[in-house]
């Protein structure tokens, strides 16, 4: 497996390549100074590993480092900021 989590910038995701399959957090840009978490997807045979906290955390620091504000609006993400309020200063 592939450890080496990406930004597409032109697909607005984060990604990860599991064994020719894909695990992602599609994003939207808004207002140029938010990012609005839209969905989370990990590969049925993938889910439980921590693969949704990894990417979730790589797209937090990606935020955090471009000065962007965070919307959680997919279920995930809104439940990964109840469960880590050290990420809370990020939200919108």
């Amino acid at each position: 497996m592939n450890s080496i989590i990406a930004n597409n910038e032109e697909t607005n995701k984060f990604y990860l390549k599991l064994d020719g399959k894909e695990a992602f957090l599609k994003y939207e840009i808004k207002d140029g100074n938010i990012i609005d978490f839209v969905t989370m997807y990990v590969p049925r045979e993938f889910r439980g590993k921590n693969i949704a906290e990894a990417i979730a955390k790589e797209a937090l620091s990606y935020a955090e480092k471009n000065n962007l504000k965070v919307i959680p609006t997919c279920r995930f993400m809104k439940t990964f900021f109840k469960k880590n309020n050290e990420y809370a200063r990020l939200l919108a």
